[in-house]
Formats: C-alpha cells, sequence, structure tokens
C-alpha cells in the first residue's frame, strides 16, 4: 500500500496562513492577487475534480506564482493525487520536485522508496541500481523523518505525529519489498515486522505473511493471514487475499506432511 500524506493546507482558507515562510512558520500569500488565485485554485481542486483537473490547477498557480511560499505544500499534494493515480513517473516527477525546493523533504524520500519498490521485478536488468535507490532514499526518509518541523502549525501534534510514523513505516516496507524482489525473504521479514510495528496496517502485514510464506516458514505464515483477517481496517479484498494465501499455506503444509 502506497503511503500518501494528507496536504492539509489545501483544505484550509488562507485567512488562517500568517507569518513567513520558515521551519516551523505558517506560509502566507504575497499578494491580494496570489490570495484570490489559491482561492481559486482550491475551489478547483475540490470534488468532484477529476486528478488530472487537480493537477492541472495546482500546476497552473506554481506556473502563475513561482515563488509562492505554498509550493512545498503544493507540490506535495500533487505527488499525492499522480500517485493515487498509480502513474508512477508523474509521481516520482512532482516527488523530485519537491525535493528541489526542499532536499530533506522524508514525504518525497518515502515516496520515491516506495514507487521504486513497487515497480521493481526479480529478472529486472536494473534490479540493483533500484535497490540501491531504494535503501537510500528510505534510510533519508528515515533520517530526516526526525526533526522535520510541522509543516504548519494548526497540524495537531498527534497528527504529526502519526503522519511521521507512517513515512517511517512506510520506508520500512520499501525496502521490504525490494528484498522480496531480491528473494531476500529473512530480510523483508524484519523490514516487514517494524513497518507494522511502527504503524499497523493491513497491506504490510499481509506482505509480511507472503515473505514468511516464501521463506518457507509457514506456521509464521498462517498465523500473519490470520491476523490479516481479524484486522478490522482490512478491505475485503485483502482480506479475500489472506484467505487465498492462507489456504495455499495449507496445501503447502499438506504436502510437505506426505
Amino acid at each position: 500500500m502506497m503511503y500518501s500524506s494528507k496536504v492539509v493546507a489545501l483544505s484550509c482558507g488562507i485567512a488562517i496562513f500568517s507569518g513567513s515562510l520558515a521551519w516551523g512558520a505558517d506560509p502566507t500569500v504575497k499578494s491580494k492577487k496570489e490570495g484570490e488565485a489559491f482561492q481559486a485554485m482550491q475551489q478547483a481542486i475540490a470534488p468532484p475534480a477529476s486528478p488530472d483537473d487537480q493537477l492541472k490547477a495546482i500546476d497552473g498557480f506554481l506556473t502563475s506564482f513561482a515563488d509562492t511560499q505554498f509550493k512545498v505544500l503544493l507540490l506535495q499534494n500533487a505527488m499525492q493525487i499522480a500517485q493515487q493515480k498509480n502513474d508512477a513517473p508523474l509521481t516520482m516527477t512532482y516527488a523530485e520536485r519537491v525535493l528541489e525546493v526542499d532536499p530533506k523533504n522524508f514525504e518525497a524520500d518515502v515516496t520515491i522508496a516506495s514507487v521504486t519498490a513497487a515497480n521493481a521485478k526479480e529478472f529486472d536488468l536494473d534490479k540493483a541500481e533500484k535497490t540501491a535507490k531504494v535503501q537510500k532514499y528510505a534510510q533519508m526518509a528515515l533520517e530526516n523523518v526526525k526533526d522535520y518541523p510541522k509543516p504548519f502549525s494548526q497540524l495537531p501534534d498527534a497528527q504529526w505525529v502519526t503522519q511521521k510514523k507512517g513515512a517511517e513505516a512506510q520506508a520500512h516496507s520499501a525496502m521490504g519489498m525490494m528484498a522480496v524482489a531480491n528473494k531476500k525473504y529473512d530480510e523483508a521479514i524484519t523490514e516487514f515486522k517494524t513497518s507494522a510495528e511502527t504503524a499497523p496496517d493491513s497491506v504490510t502485514t499481509f506482505r509480511l505473511g507472503e515473505a514468511q510464506m516464501k521463506a518457507g516458514k509457514l506456521d509464521d505464515a498462517a498465523a500473519t493471514f490470520d491476523k490479516v483477517l481479524s484486522m478490522t481496517e482490512a478491505s475485503a479484498q485483502v482480506k479475500q487475499y489472506a484467505q487465498q494465501r492462507k489456504a495455499d499455506v495449507a496445501k503447502l503444509k499438506a504436502a510437505q506432511a506426505k
């Protein structure tokens, strides 16, 4: 499951923003013209706008106000929208644009690691490069998340802690997915366990079960798939996959017993 943070700034009125852009300070519009354009953009990206229309509105605003103090937040929001579209190249483009403006942005780091890992396959000719890239950006995310300040002051502390833990969890999950692609299942198990302990998630737990299954740890895999089935936040699709994998584990155990 892709990690995605919600850029709350876009759902708030610009009147809440004051002060100058700095670590821990709130961004603000620089002119009446920018404020009016920002409000128009907010209206344009509101439901039922399509993802393409949302991105068009954000890009249009950024083109007109290239030095806006909302640049990082807007690019993060665009990155999230592209990710929800399952458009990996576009997601990577926005993530790289975020890092150009904010080199320590852990959300962009973890997005690059996750998208790279999610698109890595066992027989990729560039798998070594992808592995190095995932490790680089996942580790950068884990380092940068430690002291990264809240994007704006009105974001509740508890929500910010949860958001940061989610990023940490996804960094470990990305390394776990890359380990699976490299058939390093014990390494994958460690990373998925750390991810699930940091921020419990049914998809990560399912991936843990698959890694345990591929490692031949069938009893552990069966228990993990049972855990997925008991998770209230797990979607019907995830539970269906877990039920199927549980049946596969049972067949493997039966074959071993013969």
